[in-house]
């Protein structure tokens, strides 16, 4: 499992920029964090918001929005990313409306939503 949300080290050093410029935006540097000249900033995490498979040797596959993925039992990780109606997609880059898997191999495979924990269910393949 991803969390929405991941703390990365980076160099006290850097310099953060918004996007666009000028924008009301800035990082979430953790308070008390700096430590050999790093920061610990919180930062959205692609993994989370995105598609992507990682497979049992730790490739990670970051399949197009609105993919297909066939898996073979032995995959980390997958993700839909996050699905949204096809109108909200300009709002979420990187999103899908729609992520469809194809189970090759039979046993339970377990899944949540991470927004929803609560939410969570299994796929059971015969």
């Amino acid at each position: 499992m991803t969390g929405p949300d991941t703390p990365f080290a980076v160099p006290s050093s850097t310099k953060f920029m918004p996007l666009p410029p000028g924008s009301n935006s800035e990082p979430n540097i953790v308070p008390g964090s700096t430590k050999n000249g790093m920061n610990t900033v919180i930062v959205n995490n692609g993994r989370s918001y995105n598609p992507v498979t990682i497979d049992s040797s730790g490739r990670i596959i970051k399949p197009s929005p609105n993919a297909s993925f066939t898996m073979t039992g032995n995959e980390q990780y997958v993700n839909s990313g996050w699905l949204v109606p096809k109108t909200g997609q300009k709002d979420f880059p990187g999103s899908s409306s729609t992520f469809a898997v194809t189970f090759q191999k039979a046993g339970t495979y377990n899944y949540l939503c991470e927004l929803h924990p609560w939410m969570v269910g299994s796929v059971v393949v015969k």
